[in-house]
């Protein structure tokens, strides 16, 4: 999925293996761009039946409140059973890790390389 009124690119894929991909090439997180993400996350996860999650944040450095507040309400919603977060910023691993516990979201875990992240999702399958 590919942002048209934007000057970000949110791709969210599905790999044969059941893994959601997701990655937004922008700077600044706005709400438009969340609202792309977990609509994009929502879609590729194909059914209610959960799915892992791993969320590149190399081409990210910050979030608006209102980006932090939408993924927030979304994530109740989303059927996502862990979250790996990759290459996460010091202000987007708080800022991360602030929305994931106010939404009660325990699994998720952030790692510096997909390897690793890839791993770990894999243990909870």
């Amino acid at each position: 999925m590919r942002s048209s009124r934007s000057r970000a690119v949110v791709e969210v894929v599905r790999t044969t293996d059941g893994l959601i991909l997701a990655r937004a090439r922008t700077g600044l997180v706005r709400r438009k761009q969340a609202q792309e993400l977990c609509e994009g996350i929502g879609a590729s996860a194909g059914g209610p039946e959960s799915s892992p999650l791993m969320m590149d944040m190399r081409a990210l450095s910050r979030a608006t409140p209102a980006a932090g507040l939408y993924a927030l309400r979304q994530l109740r919603t989303l059927p996502v059973e862990r979250i790996a977060l990759v290459g996460a910023n010091r202000f987007m691993r708080l800022f991360a890790s602030l929305v994931l516990r106010l939404g009660a979201f325990p699994r998720h875990r952030f790692f510096d390389d997909e390897a690793a992240a890839r791993e770990w999702l894999a243990e909870g399958r």
